[in-house]
């Protein structure tokens, strides 16, 4: 994945993750055969900064592969990728733009949230699963969230 963030270059310290998933199997091979490689180095297994922990300031990542997830962003945020599920979870302040070719697209979002939806999958649904009541209702100047899901569906749920 790539970030980027003017401001996270200038800092010493970048919080980055992917959050990748393995398939159990390939861990138990692994382990089977007598590796004492550490499961998160495992191509796939959930990395030590599984997620974008509390960032302030806009994220643009491009992926190729493996799930995405954004957490607390305080931003704006465009994510990308190629192969792989992009997951939302916070509150939206900011315009989002989340795009998946082959991948589902995930929102849980917190009830103070207030914004716009533009969702289109080609070749999955789009759902939400918000109360009726769960939102505040967006004025005119509310953030956009764009969902694109090319091949997967796209969820909007709550927190």
């Amino acid at each position: 994945a790539r970030v980027n963030d003017p401001e996270a270059r200038n800092s010493e310290h970048v919080v980055l993750g992917v959050h990748l998933v393995a398939p159990e199997s390939a861990q138990a091979r692994r382990l089977a055969r007598g590796s004492n490689q550490n499961a998160s180095w495992i191509k796939g297994a959930t990395t030590g900064a599984a997620n974008f922990a509390r960032k302030v300031g806009a994220v643009d990542v491009d992926a190729r592969g493996g799930k995405v997830v954004l957490e607390d962003i305080r931003g704006a945020a465009r994510v990308r990728t190629r192969a792989g599920s992009v997951e939302w979870r916070g509150k939206i302040s900011a315009p989002v733009d989340l795009e998946s070719r082959a991948g589902g697209l995930r929102l849980a979002v917190t009830p103070d949230s207030a914004f716009w939806v533009d969702a289109e999958a080609h070749a999955g649904s789009v759902r939400s699963e918000l109360p009726v009541d769960y939102l505040r209702k967006p004025d005119a100047t509310a953030p956009t969230v764009r969902l694109r899901a090319h091949a997967g569906a796209i969820r909007i749920v709550a927190v």
